[in-house]
C-alpha cells in the first residue's frame, strides 16, 4: 500500500508542476520534421514543420499543455486562392505524418497544392505528437510470440502485461488517457487551423478518419468549407458491429456461392470447411516460414485458426476472391499467407493506444449479439479478440487501461456543410447501405459506391482522387463520375484449379 500511495503522489504532483507551468495553447514552434522530405520541396520554402500546444481538456482551466505535430504545404501559388485542406488517416492510430507528407511531397501533391495550401496534424496520441501512445513492449511482443502456439486466453495474458507496463509508462508521463477521444481531437483540429490563420477549411477523412470528420461536424461546423469522408465509418455504432458486418459478408459470399451451381460445385460446403479447419488449426495448428520485409532469413511462423482469422479479416479490406483464399486455407496450402504475411507483424506507424483510448472513450462495450456469442461462428470470433486493433481484444483490456466510456458527446450533426461521400460496394465494415444512409440525411451531399472494391475508392486508383479534386473546386456541384464504370461491375470468383 505504501508503494501505491507514493506512486500516486508522484504522478498528482507531476501533473501538478506541469500544469502551473505558463502555457500558451496555440503557440506553434517551428522543428525539424521527422519525416524525410525531397530536396525539391526543402528547397521551395513551400514546407513548414512544428509543433503546437493544445489543452488536453478544451475548455478546461489550468488544463496541461501537449504538442501536436504539425506538417504545413503552402500552395504552389504566391497566395492560396482556395480554402486549405486538412487530411486525416484511418484506424484509429496510423500516423498522419507517416501516410501523408510523403504523399503530397510528389506528384500528387503538385495536383492538389496549385491553389490551396495542405495541413497534416499528427492527431493526440499518434507517433509523432507528444505524448505518443505507442506501445513498443506490445509490438515487440508480438513479434516474439509468432513461433508459438497459444490459445486465445494464453495470448491476450501475454498481451495484457505488456500493456500493463504501456500504462504505467501512460501514468509516469501524466497522461490522462480519458482526453484521447474524438471530441477532443475535433477541437485541436479546430485550434490549431484558428491559429494558422485560416477561418475555414475542408477536411478530408479515411476510414476512422470519417468519424474525426463527423466530430468536426457536430463541434466546429462553422470553420468547414466541406467534408469528403472515404470509406464511412457511422457515428454511431462506430466499430461496434465489426464482427457482425464481417460475419454478414462472409455469410453473403456463402449463400452467392450455393445460388450458383459452377460455384457450388467448385466450392462444396466452403462455410463448414473453413470454420472447421480453424478450430483444427486451433487444436493442431501447422507451422510456415516467411520472409518480411528487410529481413535476411526467414522467420517461423505458428500458424492456428487465430491467426487465420487475424489475416482473412485483414485480406476482407481488399480481397475480393475471398473463396479461393479460405479454399487455399482448407486443404493447407498457405501459399498466399506467406506471399502476404505482414499482418502477422505489428502495424508500422500504428498508435495502439490511441486506437483503445478512442474506443474505450467512445462507445459502450458491444452486446452479446454484436459479439455472436454462441453461435457457429465461435471460432472466428475468438480469433478476432486477439487482434489488438479490435473491439473484442479492447474489451478484455479495458480494466488494465482504466478508461471508461464517456456519455452524451454524440450530437446532432447538421446537414448544410457539402459532403462528398465514397464507399466500397464490398467492405465488411464500412458498409455501403449505412453510407447511403448517411447521405440521404444530408442537404448537400454527393455520395458514391464503387461497387467492385472492397475498403478504400481513394486507394482503388486515380477516379476516386479526381472526383475529390473536382469536388473541393467546386463543392457546390456533383463531380465527373463517368470514371466509375471501370468499378461498377460486380466481381466474378475465380475458380479453383
Amino acid at each position: 500500500m505504501k508503494i501505491t500511495f507514493l506512486s500516486t503522489v508522484l504522478i498528482v504532483f507531476t501533473r501538478l508542476v506541469m500544469w502551473s507551468q505558463d502555457t500558451e495553447y496555440g503557440k506553434f514552434t517551428e522543428a525539424e520534421c521527422p519525416i524525410k522530405i525531397s530536396e525539391e520541396l526543402a528547397a521551395s520554402g513551400k514546407f513548414i514543420f512544428g509543433y503546437m500546444t493544445v489543452p488536453e481538456f478544451h475548455g478546461k482551466s489550468g488544463s496541461r499543455a501537449i504538442e501536436l505535430a504539425v506538417a504545413i504545404f503552402k500552395c504552389k501559388q504566391e497566395k492560396a486562392t482556395k480554402e486549405p485542406l486538412i487530411v486525416n488517416s484511418g484506424g484509429p492510430g496510423m500516423s498522419n505524418l507517416e501516410d501523408f507528407v510523403p504523399t503530397f511531397d510528389s506528384p500528387m501533391g503538385n495536383f492538389f497544392l496549385q491553389e490551396r495550401d495542405v495541413v497534416i496534424i499528427e492527431l493526440r496520441g499518434l507517433q509523432h505528437s507528444r505524448p505518443s501512445l505507442l506501445s513498443p513492449e506490445l509490438d515487440k511482443l508480438q513479434v516474439e510470440l509468432l513461433d508459438q502456439h497459444l490459445n486465445a486466453e494464453e495470448l491476450v495474458s501475454q498481451y495484457s502485461e505488456a500493456i500493463r507496463h504501456a500504462k504505467m509508462e501512460y501514468d509516469k508521463q501524466g497522461i490522462n488517457l480519458s482526453a484521447y477521444n474524438y471530441w477532443e481531437t475535433a477541437s485541436d483540429i479546430a485550434l490549431v487551423m484558428e491559429k494558422l490563420g485560416y477561418e475555414k477549411f475542408f477536411a478530408f477523412g479515411n476510414s476512422a478518419g470519417t468519424i474525426v470528420a463527423q466530430y468536426l461536424l457536430m463541434e466546429h461546423s462553422d470553420h468547414l468549407a466541406g467534408l469528403v469522408l472515404n470509406a464511412v465509418a457511422n457515428v454511431p455504432p462506430g466499430f461496434n458491429n465489426m464482427i457482425v458486418t464481417s460475419v454478414d459478408k462472409l455469410e453473403s459470399i456463402f449463400n452467392e456461392l450455393q445460388e450458383s451451381e459452377v460455384y457450388a460445385r467448385a466450392y462444396p460446403d466452403l462455410k463448414m470447411r473453413f470454420l472447421k479447419s480453424l478450430v483444427e488449426l486451433n487444436e493442431s495448428p501447422d507451422t510456415i516460414m516467411v520472409n518480411f520485409q528487410g529481413q535476411y532469413e526467414d522467420s517461423k511462423v505458428v500458424l492456428n485458426g487465430d491467426r487465420v482469422v487475424d489475416w482473412l479479416f485483414s485480406q476482407m479490406y481488399w480481397n475480393t476472391q475471398l473463396p479461393l483464399s479460405m479454399h487455399k486455407i482448407v486443404h493447407r496450402d498457405f501459399s498466399e499467407l506467406v506471399g502476404n504475411p505482414g499482418i502477422f507483424l505489428p502495424l508500422q506507424n500504428f498508435s495502439n493506444g490511441s486506437f483503445w483510448t478512442m474506443l474505450l472513450n467512445g462507445w459502450p462495450d458491444p452486446t452479446d449479439e454484436q459479439l455472436i456469442k454462441g453461435s457457429e461462428w465461435e471460432p472466428f470470433v475468438e480469433g478476432m479478440s486477439t487482434m489488438v486493433f479490435s473491439q473484442p481484444f479492447v474489451m478484455l483490456i479495458r480494466d488494465i487501461l482504466d478508461v471508461k466510456y464517456q456519455r452524451g458527446h454524440i450530437k446532432t450533426m447538421p446537414t448544410h456543410i457539402p459532403t462528398l461521400m465514397l464507399n466500397g460496394g464490398e467492405d465488411h465494415v464500412c458498409l455501403a447501405d449505412s453510407t447511403r444512409k448517411l447521405a440521404e440525411s444530408f442537404d448537400n451531399a454527393f455520395c458514391y459506391i464503387f461497387e467492385g472494391i472492397a475498403h478504400s475508392p481513394i486507394d482503388a486508383g486515380e477516379c476516386a482522387i479526381m472526383m475529390m479534386k473536382q469536388f473541393l473546386d467546386n463543392p457546390s456541384a456533383a463531380p465527373d463520375a463517368a470514371c466509375m464504370e471501370a468499378f461498377m461491375k460486380k466481381h466474378e470468383f475465380v475458380l479453383p484449379e
